[in-house]
């Protein structure tokens, strides 16, 4: 390939394998990127989020498959009926009387607040025989004495003491029996044993894995067969080593004229439940004798891979594991897994890039941009290896003819990429001008969040060996690509049944693969675990004029159609901005409004102007929204784009957002070409409008007489590492929890844990009081914080769950306040097992026993109805609480919120609470760049 421009000259840096001295690896992160709620013929440029609900939706237009007639308001499951079951007749004794039962069952049962020690959550008092209020009488808990695998200081009612298992399980709701994909690892012999844990050195350091392993298997005289490597630094021995610190030394296996000394210190002894580590290392060795291949942790079949030659695309199926002590014992939980690939490189995409510069021109950047700006964020494999690296640069100066220094012998040698990989790899290199990858490695925290390391030595890829893993926008904007890969991954509940038997099949089968096992007195049971959850029923909606509904299968789209809106708010003043292309569709669209709004209950009382605009650069759609809107005055403005252009859409929500404090919607132009489907989209817009406008189209009702704030949170993080990490926490601040309070601030990339929240959190308490009628703070205070990882719960209880304390200390108000944590991005699965089939289990499915934690207060919640693939249940920690909340209560609390987000007329995946979070983020993150106008904070902008 000629013609690049590019310079030659002597790399400093390292190639992907640990061939030089330096520290060598790639780094793993979290993609970003918008997805569409809205089938591809509706607008797409807002109302990006209902991916997670794993289904192709149309909107709120889309029609029951299998409507059933509702149930009446005295059905016995539904959210009132249960809260009164909660109060089931009890022998309240003085708050010194405590009470075991024979089985070893710890309960209080006293008023007020319980002493310390005692578990339990709350007994509801029915006032006037209708609304229940919380009275603080414990939860049914079960303590087990086992060996935790858990560390870290306990957590305020979320964790148990010492070595005691705490199990806290509702009671509401009906039976189903389920099974779960989780494999029990099982003890062959009583007497388990243990395991001892050995740090290793090497000297003269050793850069590779395979090195290592080679020199640990030539000491297996002294070590015995039985050993567990990682093939870093740790190293785990069925028994003890003579001394604490044992020198060896042997011959270097790439060069046997040299010798390695090792050095092999001994750490401790555990029991086998103790080392998650160890079961980790174990696993990797099953799959390696099982032929498959690891790709950042997980472990795929190259052997069965899909092909889609039509659409240059690879698909991998393969399994995602992690194994822990959970509070039933210890098990391995395996969930299929797959990976897209693609079969071009980012080589390909450079010559394209460059053959489009230099025949058909471009307008806005050339090739070495546009280069750049696809490239950074990109995760590649390198298949030489099969290695994942994230793009963080491009480096233009130099290419595989560069040099770096290498190793051999005890001397440095100047070594070129292309010598590298034929010498390494046995890979020929043909392009020679080509740039060169960086990586950087993932920046790693240390023990305070403000102290941070060094990114570790760059990484310099090839862009010829570096295939593109992932989906492009383009690819997951075609319909037709994104239905062929769904038929392979989007897999139903029989089907993933059947591949974690067929796994289980293989280990206990193959006589090689099952020794992994039995050499440590360990097998895989011979099925996944069964057990019983239980079906919790929604809450009732309230619409307008009135109007209460059940929803059926988690949805209620009918009912919202035929009804109003709760709190609608009239259209006097607006504007529309469109091209002169658009103007008809902009005509059309203006039409279908008035016509839709009025059966919504929305009072329309005028058509908008329509501003023109002449070109479509971003500066014309500036100077057409600064000259025309008038602040205070103008409602909101629609903008329909010729395109579907990120710098067009970032003006428009930068201006409307941040500048001028006004609501917007964006519309594509051709959504609005089917005149068929104008009216759908039109009543789409209009339900959006109302609550952009501060109106609300439901509500749901919680049978409790307090006060509550409901709050969500969530991080987003650029994939691209360029710009600073968003925090979002949007608030409920009336007693309908139809009123927001919304938020954002910067912090440093990549950082989860909040150290800003504190003014957040005050302003959102203020708020509440100055909408709540009597001035009063609430009386009871949920948070629900999504995108917190496992290593992270103790950073977010020290410093989120602090700072949120400290408020209620300077207001003087001393609310129940919970802090839960949701998990999204898990690998548990549930199946309702009907005996003679394996199918989705339905919406308001609770699991909270069995496969939860050891040491938390827990539960796995699936709360959204698909249709297509297999459910995903959400987990829920409660990291704090101080009001020895029943666990019935805050699953309803999750469920019940579920209903409450605005772009969706039925339950989502997450308290809605925390979607608008996660728009909220991404829409500041993504596109406007800098903190809303504080007159936006009591709308919800950025549906």
């Amino acid at each position: 390939m000629s013609g690049r421009g590019i310079g030659r000259g002597r790399g400093s840096l390292l190639p992907p394998n640990g061939a030089g001295s330096g520290s060598l690896g790639g780094g793993r992160g979290r993609g970003g990127g918008r997805g569409v709620l809205f089938s591809s013929d509706h607008f797409v440029l807002e109302d990006d989020d209902e991916a997670e609900q794993e289904t192709a939706v149309t909107g709120f237009q889309r029609e029951r498959e299998d409507a059933t007639p509702s149930q009446s308001d005295s059905d016995e499951d539904d959210f009132i009926s249960q809260f009164r079951k909660l109060h089931a007749p009890r022998t309240t004794v003085s708050e010194a009387s405590r009470s075991t039962t024979s089985t070893g069952t710890v309960r209080w049962s006293g008023r007020g607040r319980k002493p310390a020690g005692a578990a339990g959550g709350g007994v509801l008092d029915l006032v006037d025989n209708c609304y229940p209020v919380i009275a603080e009488t414990p939860s049914p808990t079960k303590v087990y004495s086992s060996v935790s695998s858990s560390s870290g200081e306990e957590l305020s009612g979320a964790s148990s003491g010492g070595n005691a298992v705490i199990v806290k399980s509702g009671e509401l709701g009906k039976n189903v029996s389920m099974c779960v994909n989780y494999i029990r690892l099982e003890h062959l012999e009583k007497d388990r044993g243990g395991v001892w844990e050995y740090h290793v050195d090497f000297d003269p350091p050793l850069g590779s894995k395979k090195l290592r392993w080679s020199v640990l298997h030539s000491l297996v005289d002294i070590m015995g067969p039985t050993l567990n490597f990682d093939g870093g630094s740790k190293l785990f021995l069925p028994f003890e080593l003579r001394d604490g610190v044992t020198n060896l030394s042997t011959p270097h296996p790439a060069d046997h004229d040299d010798t390695v000394d090792v050095v092999i210190k001994h750490i401790k002894k555990q029991e086998l439940e103790e080392s998650v580590h160890f079961y980790n290392i174990l696993l990797r060795q099953v799959f390696r004798e099982l032929g498959l291949i690891e790709m950042q942790r997980n472990f795929y079949d190259y052997k069965n891979i899909f092909q889609v030659p039509e659409h240059k695309l690879e698909i991998w199926p393969g399994f995602v594991t992690a194994v822990e002590v959970y509070q039933d014992g210890l098990m391995l939980n395996c969930d299929s897994s797959f990976r897209v690939l693609r079969t071009d490189t980012m080589l390909n995409a450079l010559d394209q890039m460059m053959y489009t510069e230099q025949n058909e021109g471009v307008h806005r950047y050339n090739a070495r941009e546009r280069f750049k700006e696809y490239a950074l964020g990109k995760v590649v494999l390198t298949k030489y290896n099969n290695k994942h690296y994230r793009v963080d640069d491009v480096d233009w100066e130099s290419t595989p003819e560069s040099t770096f220094t290498q190793m051999r012998n005890g001397n440095p040698v100047q070594v070129s990429f292309i010598e590298y990989y034929r010498t390494n790899y046995n890979v020929i290199i043909r392009d020679s001008d080509q740039p060169m990858l960086v990586t950087r490695g993932k920046i790693k925290r240390q023990q305070h969040a403000s102290n941070w390391q060094s990114p570790p030595e760059n990484i310099l890829l090839v862009p010829e060996l570096c295939f593109v893993t992932g989906m492009t926008e383009e690819i997951t904007s075609d319909f037709r690509i994104m239905k062929v890969v769904a038929d392979k991954t989007r897999i139903p509940p029989l089907q993933r049944y059947h591949a974690l038997q067929a796994f289980i099949e293989s280990v206990n089968t193959q006589p090689k693969v099952r020794s992994i096992f039995e050499k440590w007195g360990l097998r895989l049971a011979d099925g996944i675990v069964n057990l019983n959850g239980r079906v919790i029923g929604p809450p009732k909606m309230i619409l307008g004029g009135n109007a209460v509904v059940l929803p059926q299968g988690g949805e209620f789209n009918r009912d919202l159609l035929r009804s109003q809106v709760l709190e609608p708010v009239p259209i006097q003043d607006w504007l529309v901005v469109c091209s002169s292309m658009d103007e008809p569709r902009a005509i059309r669209a203006i039409q279908n409004y008035g016509q839709v709004a009025r059966p919504l209950g929305i009072p329309y009382k005028g058509d908008p102007r329509i501003i023109r605009v002449q070109k479509n650069r971003p500066s014309d759609f500036r100077e057409a929204l600064v000259n025309n809107i008038v602040e205070g005055v103008t409602q909101f403005v629609m903008v329909i784009l010729p395109s579907n252009r990120d710098d067009l859409y970032r003006v428009v929500k930068t201006v409307c957002n941040h500048e001028l404090a006004v609501a917007s919607q964006v519309i594509r132009g051709q959504t609005l070409n089917d005149e068929r489907k104008v009216r759908s989209v039109m009543q789409k817009v209009a339900l959006q409008i109302n609550c952009k406008l501060g109106g609300a189209l439901w509500t749901i009702r919680i049978p409790m007489i307090e006060k509550i704030m409901f709050l969500g949170m969530d991080v987003y993080h650029d994939p691209k590492r360029h710009n600073r990490s968003v925090t979002a926490v949007v608030a409920s601040i009336n007693v309908t929890y139809t009123k927001y309070y919304s938020r954002c601030i910067f912090q440093q990339q990549q950082q989860e844990s909040i150290s800003s929240l504190r003014p957040v959190f005050l302003d959102a308490l203020l708020t509440f009081q100055e909408h709540d009628g009597n001035g009063a703070f609430p009386d009871r205070v949920i948070m629900f914080r999504d995108g917190v990882g496992d290593g992270q719960l103790e950073l977010t209880r020290q410093y989120e769950v602090a700072q949120m304390l400290s408020c209620f200390q300077e207001l003087g108000i001393d609310p129940k306040f919970t802090f839960t944590v949701v998990q999204k991005r898990i690998n548990a699965r549930m199946f309702l097992d009907t005996g003679s089939h394996i199918e989705n289990v339905e919406p308001g499915t609770v699991l909270d026993h069995t496969v939860t934690r050891r040491n938390y207060f827990d539960f796995f919640l699936v709360s959204q109805l698909i249709r297509e693939g297999t459910v995903n249940p959400t987990h829920y920690i409660v990291l704090h609480d101080n009001s020895d909340i029943k666990p019935d209560v805050i699953q309803k609390f999750a469920y019940a919120t579920s209903f409450m987000y605005y772009n969706w007329a039925g339950s989502i995946r997450v308290p809605a609470m925390c979607q608008y979070a996660h728009k909220a983020a991404g829409l500041v993150g993504q596109h406007i760049g800098r903190e809303p106008s504080a007159k936006m904070n009591d709308k919800l902008y950025y549906l």
